[in-house]
């Protein structure tokens, strides 16, 4: 196969699946949302929070400090969210035939793996591109420094923003081509790997050897606190207090301002960046090795040895060749509806709810689930409620992220829909199965502060755990998947439980929480989501 040929193959990969890509409407609403993002990204003074301050003090909006705070914002935000918005690029080929076709074809794994992380990337540039020319905008809006200067603020995209937009679209390869990270806990897995590689190292100021953080912040910000000395003598960077990202305030902040010379292009700032780019192709190409090229025979034949050796039950013997053969999806084994079909009343559908999450379940989930549940019976009440809540209530993500998505999952619409009661019992089945589950898991915490004489606390501690569910049933049958819950659920649980912000904290894991109205707000919330994931269940019936 000659060079020429093998790029042409790579072209065809990469424009085919960015030009659908682009059509798409979670790319829409992702710009959207990502265009609106560089708004936030620039307080005024004033403001009562703030993206980027050292010691106080922060430059003036000029082209240099709007183009490098921008990017290092994009950078953290599209590093996320732009991950679950790529990671389908494998699995669209797979569920609609197409990837079994390009099996029959002379590309190969690493060309294949490698087109679409480079066609990932072209996806994520496109919106790393328009926060740029929107940052300009921001600039001229904010009239702090009016002289637009545009290599100014696109060179920190291209030093910042782009390699670490790179990893990510390898990444997303990556994951979907290792069959257990494909799913739901390959999206709580990167959730973690995301802040490990957002980590700064030991000093967000202070210049990092060797290559740096993956997002680019060691590229750039040392050389910003270094400006904010020179400006502000009294400035100590060892001990001034330095934040970057959304961070909030009691009090507006009026932070002093400087006018900064911009970046000091010099090799130690642009080589680990071009190092990062070539980790991304390394990446890309390692996909390769983990993944099937769409041989259903094997991907199958691995289950169903993982289901033996796991000591699953199967119905009569049936080869592998021809359970392989007989679809292009893998078989699943869903409970029989023999409870519903004798017993239709509510207990009953619950019941059998409950049962498909316990077939769910693997034995090692279900020691640390019962581990957890037990500890927050036990440990000290303050212990249990500021540590242990949050996490008991992370642990069922998967099982939640399952309501309202299982029938489009599994394909039985035909089966549950045309029930007696599809809303008025299955839907509210459905519901209470992960209201049952968030009651079981952080129960401990919850009665103990009833027996306490918190009832303020335990009250919300209820409303969180009946704004869970609902979040989840409303995400799970307008989308007919559990990514979106998966992703808004796990940002909500950083910022609220494990970091206690106390409008956000659903969980009420400190009374700070309960002194702002979270739990009000969260109370609407879940009528409203329930009321969402209702007409959304009667408007798939009706189709």
């Amino acid at each position: 196969m000659t060079f020429g040929r093998v790029l042409r193959m790579l072209q065809h990969i990469v424009l085919s699946d960015f030009r659908e890509r682009v059509r798409r409407h979670a790319f829409i609403i992702t710009l959207a949302f990502t265009v609106y993002a560089a708004y936030i990204f620039l307080p005024p003074n004033g403001a009562p929070y703030v993206t980027f301050q050292v010691g106080g003090a922060r430059g003036l909006y000029d082209s240099a400090w709007v183009g490098c705070t921008v990017a290092l914002l994009t950078s953290a935000f599209l590093s996320l969210a732009g991950f679950y918005l790529v990671k389908n690029a494998i699995e669209r080929d797979r569920s609609t035939g197409v990837g079994q076709i390009l099996a029959t074809t002379p590309i190969t794994k690493p060309l294949y793996t490698l087109g679409k992380a480079i066609s990932n990337f072209a996806v994520l540039a496109v919106l790393a591109c328009a926060v740029a020319v929107c940052a300009i905008g921001m600039q001229l809006l904010r009239a702090e420094h009016t002289d637009v200067r545009p290599l100014d603020v696109f060179a920190p995209f291209a030093i910042a923003t782009l390699p670490a937009l790179a990893v990510v679209a390898a990444l997303a390869v990556l994951f979907e081509a290792i069959p257990w990270l494909r799913g739901g806990l390959g999206n709580i897995v990167y959730f973690f790997l995301w802040g490990a590689l957002a980590m700064p190292g030991s000093s967000l100021v202070v210049p990092q050897p060797g290559l740096g953080n993956a997002l680019g912040t060691s590229a750039l910000v040392p050389q910003m606190a270094r400006g904010v000395a020179s400006a502000f003598p009294d400035i100590d960077l060892a001990t001034a207090r330095t934040s970057l990202g959304l961070t909030f305030t009691e009090r507006p902040l009026q932070l002093r301002t400087f006018d900064w010379a911009g970046l000091e292009w010099d090799p130690s700032t642009v080589l680990p960046r071009l190092a990062w780019m070539a980790i991304a192709a390394a990446i890309a190409l390692l996909a390769a090795v983990p993944f099937d090229r769409f041989d259903v025979a094997r991907g199958v034949g691995i289950r169903l040895r993982g289901r033996r050796q796991a000591g699953a039950e199967f119905g009569p013997p049936v080869s592998e060749l021809d359970q392989a053969t007989s679809s292009v999806r893998a078989p699943v084994l869903v409970e029989p509806p023999s409870i519903a079909q004798r017993d239709d009343r509510l207990v009953a559908m619950l019941r059998a709810e409950l049962l498909l999450v316990r077939k769910d379940m693997p034995r090692a989930w279900a020691l640390v689930a019962l581990a957890l549940g037990v500890a927050c019976w036990l440990a000290p009440l303050t212990i249990a409620r500021f540590w242990l809540s949050p996490f008991a209530w992370i642990w069922p993500v998967l099982l939640w992220s399952a309501l309202g998505a299982r029938e489009a999952r599994h394909g039985t619409h035909a089966l549950v829909f045309p029930a007696p009661h599809p809303i008025a019992r299955q839907l509210k089945a459905t519901w209470l199965s992960g209201f049952s589950i968030a009651l079981a898991m952080g129960s401990g915490v919850g009665v103990r502060l009833a027996l306490a004489g918190d009832t303020a606390g335990a009250l919300s501690w209820l409303v969180g755990a009946t704004f869970i569910p609902s979040m989840a049933l409303a995400c799970g049958v307008w989308t007919g998947s559990g990514k979106l819950f998966e992703i808004l659920y796990l940002l909500l649980w950083y910022a609220g439980p494990l970091n206690h912000v106390p409008f956000l904290d659903y969980a009420a894991t400190v009374p700070a929480s309960v002194v702002s109205g979270a739990p009000l707000g969260f109370g609407a919330a879940a009528l409203a989501l329930l009321a969402i994931a209702t007409a959304g269940r009667a408007r798939r019936i009706k189709r």
